[in-house]
């Protein structure tokens, strides 16, 4: 197998910062996750001690950069609801589920990390950018300019 694929994983968090560099936050967030959920190959990088590396990690870890160098006040802004308790049961299950059938803490923590990692961070990515009507909106364009490109 060719290293491109590996390579262009490891730079996805690079290019996504960039795009937030450039372009403004809504439309930088649609490009990187629709761009890197299609565009991106199907491959995954292997780093010891973390979990995997594929496009959704890529894509999500670069999103959360990307938001903490430019839009720090989102972030700040960003408070607790009753729905996110939900999200926290999910995280917090596998540490729970591991821990209980003997599996131990560092399969659940791996497990929890993974977690976190594909399933928080864009649900906090989708509470922090995709507030109002018009927000989701855009989003629809977006995701019919998307398919309309990968058809």
């Amino acid at each position: 197998m060719s290293n491109y694929p590996i390579i262009l994983l490891a730079i996805t968090p690079v290019l996504v910062v960039g795009l937030f560099a450039f372009l403004p936050p809504l439309k930088a967030l649609f490009v990187s996750v629709l761009g890197g959920w299609m565009f991106l190959p199907q491959a995954y990088l292997v780093v010891q001690g973390l979990p995997d590396i594929d496009k959704a990690v890529a894509v999500s870890v670069g999103v959360m950069l990307a938001t903490g160098i430019f839009q720090i006040n989102r972030i700040m802004s960003l408070r607790p609801r009753l729905a996110d308790v939900f999200l926290l049961v999910y995280c917090t299950s596998g540490v729970l589920a591991s821990v209980t059938n003997g599996l131990g803490l560092y399969d659940g923590g791996s497990t929890a990390l993974r977690d976190i990692i594909t399933v928080a961070l864009p649900y906090i990515t989708g509470r922090l950018y995709l507030q109002k009507p018009g927000d989701l909106a855009r989003l629809v364009v977006a995701l019919v300019a998307a398919g309309l490109i990968y058809v």
